[in-house]
């Protein structure tokens, strides 16, 4: 999918955005890269559902969106995502640090609504084919 700058475009990450910001009563926002080179979005899904299969060891009912975007000098991918935890934030912090920390950074805050995460997670959609989204459902 080449990207598109038109209403039509625009008008889809703005309501995609939307959608995320109101699919659930989100506690997190995660931004997770890597320390190699990784370009392959198959890759990325799978290293993202091992991170949720071992965080659903302590919390059953995790959930969240994820979206795939490449960085700036497009030659690696990076995640952010949107998370639904029972966990405290203490837990959640520390149990997505250990996992993830020898696979690359971790970024971790609270949820704010009124920053708008939601739309920053959808700004590149459609960029690429490497800039998707899905619900860690799916995975």
């Amino acid at each position: 999918m080449n990207y598109i700058n038109n209403k039509v475009s625009n008008r889809y990450r703005s309501e995609l955005g939307n959608f995320i910001g109101n699919y659930k009563k989100w506690d997190y926002i995660v931004g997770l890269s890597y320390r190699d080179n990784i370009r392959n979005e198959k890759i990325g899904r799978r290293k993202i559902k091992n991170l949720f299969n071992n965080l659903s060891k302590y919390d059953k009912g995790i959930d969240g969106v994820y979206v795939n975007e490449y960085d700036g000098s497009f030659n690696k991918i990076h995640h952010h995502l949107v998370v639904k935890s029972d966990l405290k934030e203490y837990d959640f912090k520390y149990r997505l640090i250990q996992y993830w920390k020898n696979i690359g950074l971790s970024d971790i805050e609270k949820y704010d609504s009124s920053l708008g995460f939601s739309y920053y997670m959808s700004k590149h959609i459609g960029k690429t084919e490497i800039n998707s989204w899905d619900f860690i459902s799916n995975l």
